[in-house]
């Protein structure tokens, strides 16, 4: 059996109660309101990079190849350099909550598992009176990160099902999709 779990941090987004969201930055939108592969975000003036990128895994079989979602700490002047399609949205509100939205995918073989994969979709900052929410697009082979502001965001992720059509359901082989929802206060 294989198990990858790719669920973010949650002490780390737990540090982030109570501090303040100053900005964050990505590509300008051409269409829709997603962005390919990174975008930025700066919380008490410590940088962090969204990176939504390909690399070598064995998605449930599928050419050894899919996007993984992660997030680490960096230099703000190192995030989307060299671009002049950049855009910075100021926030500078105190994150009152943060709730991270994880996926868990289940591949039987037979009823017996053989991928086991776990992973962010999406994280929604709230600040009270205000939401803004990364979410990693609903594919395993899409380096798109949707980004919404608004109320109630947790309504506008994405039901994790994409990968039902994506796998034909057999006796051999069947797919279970399921959800965790952490609210960190």
């Amino acid at each position: 059996m294989k198990t990858n779990d790719y669920r973010y941090d949650q002490e780390l987004f737990k540090s982030f109660i109570g501090k303040t969201f100053n900005k964050y930055k990505h590509e300008k939108f051409l269409f829709t309101n997603t962005v390919t592969q990174v975008l930025g975000f700066m919380i008490n003036n410590e940088s962090y990079k969204m990176n939504n990128d390909f690399e070598q895994v064995d998605f449930m079989g599928w050419d050894n190849e899919a996007t993984i979602c992660r997030v680490n700490q960096t230099n703000w002047d190192n995030i989307l350099v060299n671009r002049d399609d950049i855009i910075e949205t100021e926030i500078n509100k105190e994150i009152k909550s943060i709730t991270l939205i994880n996926d868990h995918f289940v591949s039987k073989t037979y009823g017996s598992v053989n991928y086991d994969w776990w992973e962010t979709r999406a994280v929604i900052f709230n600040f009270g009176e205000l939401e803004v929410s990364f979410e990693k697009q609903d594919s395993f082979f899409s380096m798109e990160i949707e980004i919404n502001k608004g109320y109630d965001l947790i309504n506008k992720v994405e039901d994790g099902k994409f990968i039902l059509s994506d796998f034909e359901q057999s006796e051999e082989q069947t797919i279970e999709v399921s959800r965790e929802i952490i609210n960190l206060k």
